[in-house]
C-alpha cells in the first residue's frame, strides 16, 4: 500500500513531521522527569515515613542532640586540648588524659585570676617619684609665723595687776594680783597645781572683770619661736606639716627650706577617700575655701572640747563656726580640770582604728577623726638651720644692722629655697581597665588559648542551642523544612533534565 503525502498539507510536511516527533520525545522526557521525581519522591516518602516510625521525629530533620553539637563545637573551637576529647581515632585513655589536662590547667588559670585581681583591688592606687626637676616657682613659699616663748607679756600682766588692784574691795596690792595673772598662763597647757586657789581667782575675775584677762595673752616682746608650714593650713603641730625653729637674739639665722610636691591625677576620684586614703581640696568645702588636714584635725578637736567640758579655748578662733547657733562659753579657770582630764586625748589624733596588740586603751583614748585625712594635692616642707652672731656693720649701701649699735636686742632671720628644683610625687591609677584586660587576656591566651574569638564561638554556642529547642519543642521549624524540601526537588529536576 502506497501512501501519498502532500506537503501542501500541514500535518503531512516533513518539517512539521520533525518538529512533532521533536515535541513528543521532549514531552516523553518530561514524563521520564515527572515519574523519576514522582518515583524519588515517593521513595524520599517511604523513608521519611519509616523515619516518622523510627524515631517519632520531624520528616526531614535530625532530632535535637545537645551531645552532638557539643562535639562539634569541641570539635572545631579554637581553644587548645578540647579538639584531642572527640576526635574518633582517640582512646577512651586518651581522652580522659586529655580531659584532667584541662580540669587541672581551668583550675590553675583560676587561681591565677583570682591572685592577680585581688592585687589589682588591694592596692588600686600607687604613688611614685614623678619628677625630680620640679621647679621650685610652682611650689608655693610656706607661711611664716613667729611666736613667743613668754605666753603672758610681763607689761600687759603688770598693768592688768594694777587694774585688778584698783577694783579690790580688800585692797591687796599689785604683787598679790601679779602672782594670781601668773595662774591664766594654765590655759595654754590646761594643768594646774593649787585648783582652790584657781577658783577663787576665777570668781573675783567673774565679778570684778568681765573680760577674763583676754588682752593679757595678745602682747608680743621676744621673739624666741619660728614656725614653718603650709599657708593653707593652721599651724597645727598635733596633726604634723609644721616645722618650729628657735630664734636667739643677736644673731643671723638662715634657714633653707626644702619642698617636696604630691599631687593626684583626676583619675584617682573615681575612688572613694577610704581607699585613697587622701581627699582632694574642693571636696569638704564646710572646713574653709580649700581642705586642708590641720583644718580639720582643728575642727575636730574644738568639737570634741566642745561635747567635754561645754567650753572653747580662746585661741581656737575658728570655734563659733564649728558651734553653729550654739551660744559657747570660753574656757576659764573654771574649766581647767575638764581641760586637765582629756588634754592627752586632744593631743594625740587617729583617722582610723587599728588593732595593735598593748595599744589598745591608747586607741581609746585618742581624738578619732576618721574623716580627716591628707590632701591629695599637698607640699610638705623641710628645714635646715644655721646660725651666726650678729656683729654692727659699718658698710655702705643696704644692711639690716645699719646704724644699730647693739645688735643684742635683735634677731635677723633668712627664709630661702635651697634649690631651683624640687621633688614631686604622683599619685596615680596602679593599673587602669586596659592594662588589666591586657594582663588577663595574656594569661588567659598562655593558659588556655582563649580569645576574644573563641569567647565569640561559645557565645554563638549558647545561642544556637536555644534556637535549637526552640524548634524542636514549637515546631517553628515546618516552613523552613518545606522550603528546602522543595528546593532539593527543584534541583534533582534540573539534573535530570541536563
Amino acid at each position: 500500500m502506497v501512501m501519498m503525502i502532500d506537503p501542501r498539507q500541514p500535518w503531512q510536511n516533513p518539517a512539521n513531521l520533525r518538529q512533532v516527533s521533536e515535541l513528543d520525545l521532549s514531552s516523553r522526557a518530561v514524563s521520564s522527569v515527572t515519574k523519576s521525581s514522582s518515583d524519588s519522591a515517593k521513595s524520599h516518602a517511604g523513608g521519611r515515613h519509616q523515619q516518622r516510625r523510627a524515631g517519632g521525629g520531624h520528616p526531614g530533620r535530625k532530632r535535637y542532640s545537645f551531645k552532638r553539637e557539643l562535639f562539634q563545637l569541641w570539635d572545631t573551637i579554637t581553644t587548645h586540648c578540647y579538639r584531642q576529647m572527640v576526635q574518633k581515632d582517640r582512646s577512651i585513655w586518651e581522652r580522659l588524659m586529655w580531659f584532667f589536662i584541662l580540669v587541672i590547667e581551668a583550675a590553675v588559670l583560676a587561681a591565677i585570676l583570682n591572685t592577680a585581681w585581688i592585687g589589682f583591688t588591694s592596692s588600686p592606687l600607687i604613688t611614685t617619684l614623678h619628677d625630680t626637676l620640679y621647679p621650685a616657682q610652682n611650689v608655693p613659699f610656706p607661711a611664716i609665723s613667729l611666736c613667743n616663748n613668754n605666753r603672758i607679756s610681763r607689761t600687759a600682766a603688770v598693768r592688768y595687776a594694777e587694774v585688778l588692784a584698783r577694783k579690790d574691795p580688800d585692797g591687796r596690792n599689785v604683787s598679790y594680783f601679779l602672782e594670781q595673772v601668773r595662774l591664766l598662763g594654765k590655759l595654754y597647757d590646761f594643768d594646774y597645781e593649787n585648783l582652790h586657789q584657781m577658783t577663787q581667782f576665777q570668781e573675783f575675775l567673774d565679778v570684778h572683770d568681765i573680760s577674763n584677762a583676754s588682752g593679757i595673752f595678745s602682747a608680743f616682746e621676744v621673739l624666741t619661736k619660728l614656725q614653718v608650714f603650709n599657708p593653707t593650713e593652721v599651724p597645727d603641730i598635733t596633726s604634723g606639716g609644721v616645722q618650729e625653729q628657735f630664734i636667739h637674739l643677736g644673731t643671723e639665722t638662715f634657714i633653707r627650706v626644702d619642698a617636696i610636691t604630691i599631687n593626684s591625677e583626676p583619675d584617682v576620684r573615681r575612688y572613694s577617700k577610704e581607699t585613697r586614703q587622701c581627699v582632694f581640696r574642693n571636696e569638704l568645702l564646710k572646713y574653709g575655701g580649700r581642705y586642708g588636714r590641720s583644718n580639720c584635725v582643728a575642727a575636730c578637736r574644738i568639737r570634741s572640747v566642745v561635747a567635754l567640758c561645754e567650753c572653747v579655748p580662746f585661741y581656737m578662733p575658728t570655734a563659733a563656726g564649728v558651734a553653729g547657733d550654739r551660744s559657747l562659753t570660753v574656757c576659764n579657770l573654771q574649766h581647767i580640770v575638764c581641760l586637765n582630764k582629756y588634754k592627752i586625748k586632744w593631743s594625740t589624733v587617729i583617722t582610723n582604728i587599728v588593732d595593735i596588740p598593748g595599744l589598745e586603751k591608747e586607741m581609746e583614748e585618742s581624738l578619732y577623726c576618721p574623716e580627716c585625712l591628707p590632701s591629695c594635692t599637698n607640699t610638705k616642707y623641710h628645714i635646715s638651720t644655721s646660725e651666726l652672731p650678729l656683729i654692727p656693720t659699718r658698710r655702705t649701701g643696704f644692711s639690716f644692722t645699719r646704724g644699730i649699735e647693739d645688735v643684742s636686742e635683735i634677731a635677723v632671720v633668712r627664709i630661702f629655697f635651697g634649690q631651683p628644683e624640687t621633688w614631686m610625687y604622683k599619685q596615680d591609677v596602679a593599673s587602669y581597665w586596659f592594662e588589666i584586660f591586657s594582663n588577663f587576656g595574656g594569661m588567659c591566651g598562655i593558659m588556655a588559648g582563649l580569645s576574644l574569638i573563641s569567647i565569640s564561638e561559645n557565645v554563638y554556642f549558647v545561642l544556637r542551642q536555644f534556637v535549637l529547642v526552640a524548634l524542636a519543642r514549637f515546631g517553628g521549624g515546618r516552613w523552613w523544612e518545606n522550603r528546602r524540601r522543595a528546593r532539593h526537588q527543584r534541583r534533582l529536576a534540573v539534573t535530570m533534565l541536563e
